[in-house]
């Protein structure tokens, strides 16, 4: 039986990382973030590299050569025809690699599921690429504090970027299931080994 690949998604601050590792930890699952995989294809060599180059400029590159993401974001934060641009020149390419390591996992006989991270799931190619998808929610005040003690960020900083990520009703909706992940990891495991039985 071909094995299942499981769509993560939800909130800042919702505890996503914790999830995974249990996952991969536990259930011998392996786990894809679309971000590092954007990250790596930013990298020298990587297939969005020159491509950024060429459109932005060498004013987002660092000493070392590579591109410094802060550099980037500040240039297309706010600008929506820039970041359209950016947006044209990585999403394919994130795509492609990340159907290609969905297949070598997949193909991996240690195995068990397979998890692909990402913040914008829904209404993309990437929501395709999943047989199911789970919600990790958290209460907001949850959320806050993790924020603050682990990130450093304000209160102020927290809400901010909160208002700025789907509302939790469109999570819930969209969503095959949802796993709450405000209270003990042994709470959020025991949700975690229900699901798995559904989709294996």
């Amino acid at each position: 039986m071909e094995k299942k690949v499981i769509g993560i998604t939800g909130g800042i601050g919702c505890g996503k990382s914790v999830v995974m590792s249990l996952i991969e930890e536990k259930y011998h699952g392996a786990v894809l973030l679309t971000d590092l995989i954007a990250h790596d294809l930013m990298e020298p060599g990587g297939a969005n590299y020159d491509a950024i180059l060429s459109a932005f400029g060498s004013s987002v590159l660092a000493k070392t050569g590579k591109i410094d993401r802060k550099k980037l974001g500040d240039i297309v934060f706010g600008n929506p025809e820039k970041l359209a641009l950016l947006n044209s020149i990585t999403h394919p390419n994130v795509l492609r690699e990340t159907k290609r390591r969905i297949e070598m996992q997949k193909a991996d006989l240690d195995v068990s599921v397979v998890c692909l991270e990402s913040a914008l799931l829904f209404d993309t190619p990437l929501e395709d690429f999943c047989d199911t998808i789970w919600y990790i929610y958290a209460e907001e005040e949850v959320r806050i504090q993790r924020l603050i003690e682990g990130r450093g960020y304000t209160r102020e900083h927290c809400l901010s970027v909160m208002s700025k990520q789907l509302p939790e009703e469109v999570f819930r909706q969209k969503a095959d299931a949802v796993i709450d992940n405000s209270h003990t990891v042994e709470m959020t495991d025991r949700q975690i080994e229900q699901l798995l039985q559904k989709v294996s």
